[in-house]
C-alpha cells in the first residue's frame, strides 16, 4: 500500500487498551495511548415495526431501529457513541488498512465508480470500502458472534451520521475515506452522507443513484483537500441502504469509532 502510514509500528505499540477481551473507545490522552488511536469503519441499516409511537413522537421506534442498525453487519451495540468530527490524523491508524489489511483492500467498487478527476490529467482512484468493513467485522463481530467488541458502556468519540425515516421510503448511508499521501503531515478524511433515494425506480436507475451518491462522496474528498490544501493519494467508498414499508421506521448509520485495541486482539493487528 502506497500510502500506509510509515510510523505504522511506533503507533501500533500505543494502541493497546486496558481490556483483554474489548477494545475501548479513546479519550485523548488516556491510559498509556499518548494520543495514539485507530479507527474503523462502519456502515448499518435497520427498521422495525412502529409500534411505541404516539401523536407527540416517534422517539422510541427511533431508538430501537438506531440500535438495531448498530449492530447490522458488525457489532458496536451497548456503546456511548460521541459524536466528533472526521479526520484519523498523524498519531491513528485506519483498521483494515494499516494494519489488519485484507489481501482483497484493492477491490474497485462493483457498482463501478470511477476515479475521481484531480486535475487537468491527473485522476483519484477510488476502491471499495467493503474490504475494510470486513476487517472491522472480523474485529468486533457481530451480534450472534462478537469477537473483540468494544466494551458495553465505553465513551466512544465516532465519525458519526444518521438518517431516521418512517416508511414507505428507501434510506442510505454512505462513508468515504480519503488517504492522505503524507501521513505524517496531513489528516487522513472521512466524508459521511446520509439520506433518501427517490421511489419509484427500477433496479438500474437505483443503481445509477447509489453510483451518483457514491461519486459525489468521492468528489466531496477532493473538494475538501482542495479548500486545505491537502492531497490525497487514494479513495475508498461504501453504502449502505434499506427499504422501508408502511408503518416501519428505519435508521441508516455511519458511526466510524475511535478506539483503542483490546490486548488479546494484537495478533490481529500485527498479522497484517
Amino acid at each position: 500500500m502506497p500510502f500506509l502510514h510509515p510510523d505504522r509500528d511506533r503507533i501500533l505499540s500505543h494502541v493497546l487498551g486496558p481490556e483483554n477481551n474489548y477494545c475501548t473507545g479513546f479519550i485523548g490522552g488516556s491510559w498509556r495511548s499518548q494520543g495514539h488511536y485507530l479507527l474503523a469503519a462502519c456502515l448499518g441499516a435497520a427498521k422495525v415495526p412502529r409500534r411505541f409511537f404516539h401523536d407527540g413522537s416517534d422517539v422510541l421506534d427511533s431508538i430501537f431501529a438506531f440500535d438495531l442498525a448498530e449492530v447490522d453487519l458488525l457489532y458496536m451495540g451497548q456503546i456511548n457513541v460521541i459524536r466528533v468530527s472526521s479526520f484519523c490524523g498523524p498519531q491513528g491508524l485506519i483498521w483494515g488498512y494499516d494494519v489488519a489489511s485484507p489481501g482483497h483492500l484493492y477491490e474497485r467498487h462493483p457498482l463501478g465508480v470511477g476515479d475521481v478527476k484531480t486535475g487537468v490529467r491527473d485522476r483519484l482512484p477510488v476502491y471499495s470500502l467493503w474490504p475494510l468493513i470486513q476487517a472491522a467485522r472480523e474485529l468486533f463481530g457481530t451480534r450472534q458472534k462478537p469477537v473483540f467488541p468494544i466494551q458495553p458502556g465505553s465513551h466512544v468519540p465516532c465519525a458519526e451520521k444518521k438518517k431516521i425515516l418512517k416508511g414507505p421510503g428507501h434510506i442510505y448511508c454512505a462513508l468515504g475515506i480519503g488517504i492522505a499521501r503524507d501521513r505524517r503531515r496531513d489528516a487522513c478524511l472521512l466524508m459521511e452522507d446520509v439520506g433518501e433515494i427517490p421511489a419509484p425506480m427500477d433496479r438500474n436507475e437505483q443503481n445509477d443513484y447509489r453510483r451518483m451518491i457514491l461519486t459525489q462522496v468521492a468528489h466531496g474528498i477532493v473538494e475538501v483537500g482542495g479548500n486545505q490544501n491537502i492531497e490525497y493519494g487514494e479513495v475508498f467508498v461504501g453504502l449502505r441502504d434499506l427499504f422501508l414499508e408502511e408503518n416501519e421506521i428505519g435508521c441508516a448509520l455511519v458511526a466510524a469509532p475511535y478506539f483503542l485495541l483490546a490486548r488479546g486482539a494484537e495478533a490481529l493487528a500485527k498479522g497484517c
